[in-house]
């Protein structure tokens, strides 16, 4: 079975229990093996060294972002809170940042209203999705089996071990075949200064079948020239990320 790493915490309401394990159930259904430090490894030296050493064996990541923080009253950056924020563990983030650190495939689910960190939207330009993870059958929602399924066949492309440097070489040599219309959506995106917009909108104003465009723009967000947090229930809005305004910048295109 292909190893993947499961970022969550080791408690979390009973109300959340039945869709976790029907989760967890669903990925050992599909032939992958989920580790959890504190639930199926268990630290032999110090938790982060042991994170580390797990995720060297695997080959992606889900992070899921359960409710463990209820704010109600204070001050964030000096300004009193006005509503309830709600935050996952501290460890869904150091674990995200490890694996995107190392080249994993990255799925992230969190339960709706949980924020700040690796689940604003734009930090990160992978599949971010916001759902109830207290129903059940949250496991079974469609766009969740079919980012799965995207999910799983780009870390089936991926070794255990990549590092960032590897990462960073392979995004390096993707940079330099972007074609003709993929050149074309990184301007559409860095015209409107900070503009969204959906696939339908870039296949319109391009001129472009659907098809055709949505494969472009998978290549750039695979190579982290754009990205698209995906929140359950909307559609996904592609932005440019930095990588691709430096990509025209630096060739004189922007």
């Amino acid at each position: 079975m292909t190893d993947v790493f499961i970022s969550r915490p080791t408690w979390i309401a009973d109300s959340f229990q039945a869709g976790l394990d029907g989760f967890l159930g669903m990925i050992q259904n599909s032939g992958l093996n989920p580790r959890t430090l504190g639930s199926t490894d268990y630290p032999a030296q110090s938790p982060l060294e042991e994170v580390i050493r797990i995720m060297r064996e695997c080959h992606g990541a889900i992070i899921l972002g359960y409710p463990q923080i209820h704010i109600d009253s204070g001050s964030v950056k000096g300004e009193p809170i006005k509503e309830q924020i709600i935050l996952g563990t501290e460890w869904n983030h150091i674990e995200a940042g490890l694996a995107h650190a190392s080249g994993l495939p990255m799925l992230i689910i969190h339960h709706t209203g949980v924020g700040r960190g690796i689940f604003d939207r734009g930090t990160l330009g992978r599949f971010i999705y916001e759902v109830n993870l207290e129903r059940p059958e949250w496991p079974l929602a469609q766009n969740i089996n079919g980012a799965m399924r995207t999910w799983r066949q780009s870390l089936l492309e991926t070794p255990p071990e990549t590092n960032g440097e590897n990462s960073q070489n392979q995004n390096n040599q993707a940079e330099f075949e972007l074609n003709e219309i993929e050149v074309q959506i990184l301007q559409l995106l860095a015209d409107g200064n900070g503009v969204s917009l959906p696939a339908k909108a870039i296949s319109h104003l391009l001129n472009q079948q659907l098809t055709r465009i949505e494969y472009h723009l998978e290549r750039l967000s695979e190579n982290d020239f754009i990205y698209f947090p995906l929140i359950m229930g909307q559609e996904a809005m592609y932005e440019i990320d930095q990588r691709g305004r430096a990509y025209l910048i630096e060739r004189d295109l922007l």
